[in-house]
C-alpha cells in the first residue's frame, strides 16, 4: 500500500515499508523533500526552480524580454540562450547591424541571470571630416551625405572647381566621396593653368634671306644678318594643353643684331626692360652686348604680359598671332620714337637696345663716334608690331613649328615687320624665322594634328 509517499509490502507476514519518490524518511515516517535542492540548485544555469508536492520541479528558464533598440541600427538578431533557439533568455546575443552610413560602438547586448540585458552599443554617424585641399581649385562645394544637408558624412560628395586661371585636365575627376572608412576617395583632381607658353627660338638666317634693312626704304642701305634670340608667346590651352584661339602674350623677347653700313660695324643687343625697371648705361669697358647679362633686361621667366594680340589657332595645326599698336604710323621719314605712344595693346613697352660701333679703318663714319665706342642708349622705347593689313599677324606654320615676322617692302616676306627705334628720322625693319623649342614649351605640342 502507498501512503503520503509510504510504500509497505507484506514479507511472510510482516510488512517492509520505504518512502516512495520525491519523499524521505524523518521520524517514522515519510515527508515530501525539496526536490529542487535534490536537484543540486535546481534545473541549472539560467532557469529557475518550483517545487512540486510528491513531483518533479518546474523548471522555467530566465527571459530578459524584448531586445533593447538602437537608434539607426535594424532589428536585432538574436540566438543562444538558455532555451534554445533564437529566445530572449539568459546567455542569449542580442546582435546589431547599423545602418549604412554608420559605425557601431561597444558590445553586442547579453541576456544576464538578473534577466536584465547588457547595455547595447551605440551607432554614430560616419564623418570623413573637411575635404582635403587640391592645388589650384577653390574649397569644394559638398552635397549629400548621411544626416542630409551639407554634412561631411557618408556618401557626401565634395564638388572642386579649378581657380581662376585654371581648368580641370583632361580625365580628372572632380569629385571625392566620404566612404565607410570615414576617409574620402583618394581620386587625383589636377587643375591646370588655361595658358600654356610656345617659345620660338630665332637663328642666325641663311645668307640668301632677308634679315636686316636700315631705312629700307633708302637706296644703298643693305643687310647683313641677325643674331640668335627668342620670343615667348603666351596663349589659352584646352584641357589636354593644346593651344587654343584666344589672347596671346608676348612675355619674353630678345635678340642681337649685326649689321654694317657706311663702314660702320655695329654689334647691337635689343632687349624687354623688366616692368618698372630704367634703362642701363652700359660702360665703355663692357663686353660685346651679345656676351652680356643685363640685369635690368626681361628674365625668360617673366609671366607679365608685355604686349598684347590675338592668337588664331586653325585645326591643322596652323595659325597666326595679330598685333597691332601704331599711333601715329611710322614712315621713311619723319617718324621718331617719341611719337610713339606705347599704350596701346600690341606694344612691347620699354625696349632697349644698345651696342658696339666699330668705324672701320680708312673710312668715313656716317655717325660723329670714336672708333670702337659703345653707342649708350639711356631711353626705354616702345617696340611695335603691325603688317600692311590691320591687324598686323605674325604667320605661323604648320603645327605652328615656326613663326616667321616679315620685312615689310623688304622682298617676298611682306607677312609682317617690326620696328626698331632709333634716334634719327628713319626706321629699321627686318625679317625673323623662328622654330618652335619643343622642349621648353609648355603647350601640349605633340597633341597638335
Amino acid at each position: 500500500d502507498t501512503v503520503a509517499g509510504i510504500t509497505c509490502m507484506d514479507t511472510s507476514g510482516s510488512y517492509t515499508c520505504s518512502c516512495g519518490t520525491y519523499y524521505q524518511a524523518s521520524g517514522g515516517t515519510c515527508v515530501d523533500i525539496d526536490e529542487c535542492a535534490v536537484m543540486n540548485g535546481g534545473c541549472g544555469t539560467g532557469f529557475t526552480c518550483a517545487n512540486n508536492v510528491g513531483a518533479a520541479p518546474t523548471c522555467t528558464a530566465i527571459s530578459c524580454g524584448a531586445a533593447p533598440s538602437v537608434t539607426n541600427a535594424g532589428s536585432p538578431s538574436i540566438s543562444g540562450g538558455a532555451g534554445g533557439g533564437s529566445t530572449t533568455t539568459y546567455g542569449a546575443t542580442a546582435a546589431y547591424t547599423c545602418n549604412t552610413g554608420y559605425t557601431k560602438s561597444g558590445m553586442d547586448s547579453v541576456c544576464q541571470l538578473n534577466g536584465t540585458w547588457t547595455a547595447a552599443p551605440t551607432c554614430t554617424v560616419i564623418s570623413c571630416g573637411t575635404p582635403p585641399a587640391v592645388t589650384n581649385a577653390a574649397a569644394p562645394a559638398v552635397s549629400g551625405g548621411v544626416g542630409g544637408g551639407s554634412t561631411t558624412t557618408y556618401g557626401a560628395t565634395a564638388t572642386y572647381t579649378c581657380s581662376s586661371g585654371y581648368l580641370l585636365q583632361s580625365g580628372s575627376p572632380n569629385t571625392r566621396t566620404c566612404g565607410t572608412g570615414g576617409t574620402w576617395t583618394s581620386n587625383t583632381i589636377t587643375c591646370i593653368p588655361s595658358s600654356c607658353t610656345l617659345v620660338y627660338d630665332f637663328a642666325m638666317p641663311s645668307s640668301t634671306s632677308a634679315a636686316l634693312r636700315i631705312q629700307p626704304g633708302i637706296a644703298g642701305n643693305t643687310t647683313v644678318n641677325i643674331g640668335p634670340g627668342k620670343m615667348i608667346v603666351r596663349v589659352p590651352n584646352n584641357n589636354t594643353r593644346t593651344p587654343t584661339t584666344g589672347t596671346a602674350e608676348i612675355l619674353y623677347y630678345d635678340m642681337d643684331l649685326y649689321f654694317a653700313s657706311s663702314g660702320v660695324t655695329t654689334q647691337t643687343r635689343n632687349c624687354l626692360l623688366q616692368p618698372g625697371m630704367a634703362a642701363p648705361a652700359i660702360p665703355a669697358t663692357a663686353e660685346p652686348p651679345e656676351q652680356v647679362n643685363v640685369s635690368q633686361c626681361l628674365r625668360e621667366t617673366n609671366t607679365t604680359a608685355m604686349a598684347t594680340g590675338t592668337f588664331n589657332y586653325v585645326n591643322g595645326g596652323t595659325g597666326s598671332f595679330a598685333f597691332e599698336c601704331y599711333e601715329p604710323e611710322p614712315t621713311s621719314t619723319g617718324y621718331t620714337p617719341a611719337m610713339a605712344t606705347g599704350t596701346s595693346p600690341g606694344c612691347l613697352r620699354t625696349w632697349f637696345s644698345y651696342g658696339r660701333v666699330w668705324c672701320q679703318s680708312g673710312q668715313t663714319c656716317s655717325l660723329a663716334l670714336p672708333t670702337n665706342q659703345w653707342l649708350d642708349r639711356t631711353s626705354a622705347w616702345s617696340q611695335h608690331m603691325e603688317t600692311s593689313a590691320s591687324p598686323g599677324t605674325v604667320a605661323l606654320a604648320s603645327n605652328l613649328s615656326t613663326l616667321t615676322l616679315g620685312n615689310r617692302g623688304g622682298g617676298s616676306t611682306t607677312s609682317a615687320w617690326v620696328h626698331v627705334p632709333n634716334d634719327d628720322t628713319g626706321w629699321t625693319g627686318f625679317a625673323l624665322q623662328g622654330t618652335l623649342n619643343t622642349g621648353a614649351s609648355t603647350c601640349n605640342v605633340s597633341a597638335l594634328p
